[in-house]
Parts: C-alpha cells; sequence; structure tokens
C-alpha cells in the first residue's frame, strides 16, 4: 500500500465504511460483436488485437509497419453502420486504405446505394453544367 501512497489505517478505514469497489470482470468479447449496440471503437480495436481476433496489420495491403515503425490501424465497417459489430462486418484497416472505402468518414450515409457505374450529379439546374449520357 506503501506504493501506492497511503497507509494501511487509510486503506481498512476506507473498506469498513464501503468506499471501495471491486472492478466487474471484463465481459467476453462475444458480448459486444453483436449488432445495436453502442461500443467505443478504440476500446473494441484493441479487446479484437489483445485478443487475437484479429491481426496487427491493414486486412486490404497486408502492411503492419511503415518505416520501420508499427502502422496506425482503423476499424472499418464494411457496411457503414457504426453500431454494427459484427465479426464479419469489421476490417482493421491502415489509413490510406480506410480513406478509399466507399463509406469513409460517413460519406455516403443516408444515402441509397447506387449502381455499379453510376455517379452522383449535384443541382445540375444552378450549376448550369452539361451532363453526359442518361441520369436517372
Amino acid at each position: 500500500m506503501e506504493r501506492f501512497g497511503f497507509c494501511s489505517q487509510t486503506w481498512h478505514a476506507a473498506r469498513e465504511r464501503g468506499a471501495l469497489r471491486t472492478r466487474a470482470a471484463r465481459a467476453p468479447i462475444e458480448t459486444y460483436l453483436v449488432t445495436g449496440r453502442r461500443v467505443n471503437r478504440h476500446h473494441l480495436k484493441r479487446r479484437l488485437l489483445a485478443e487475437g481476433v484479429k491481426e496487427r496489420c491493414c486486412e486490404e495491403c497486408g502492411l503492419a509497419e511503415w518505416r520501420g515503425r508499427p502502422l496506425s490501424l482503423e476499424l472499418h465497417h464494411v457496411n457503414g453502420d457504426g453500431d454494427d459489430n459484427r465479426l464479419e462486418n469489421l476490417r482493421l484497416l491502415c489509413p490510406n486504405c480506410h480513406s478509399q472505402t466507399p463509406n469513409f468518414s460517413a460519406l455516403n450515409k443516408g444515402r441509397p446505394r447506387l449502381p455499379p457505374g453510376a455517379v452522383w450529379v449535384r443541382n445540375v439546374r444552378h450549376h448550369r453544367l452539361p451532363v453526359r449520357g442518361s441520369v436517372g
């Protein structure tokens, strides 16, 4: 108790009056790998790595180091739903690969998915831009 900076008398007095609380047991990682449960992304990423569920490398390019230092990894939700923490929806990506994903930083949140090859067109009437091909 000396290493914590207080004497044993203080410790025992705190214990007697009920001021000490034990830390709750760590919940199994499976309780967080569900949809609809808000989880701190940083803590979830740390648990995935610590428990060996995910490897410490980018799942897209495979890099683990950059210029001799460990690469920072970001937790990516494949379907763009930040509350969907199912394991098949989670990927660890380097910042470069993560920025190339279609839903990076909630880029398309609230927009319906477009078919392959289609693009979003801004308000063409106000910008007076020519539109090639069919829109709609």
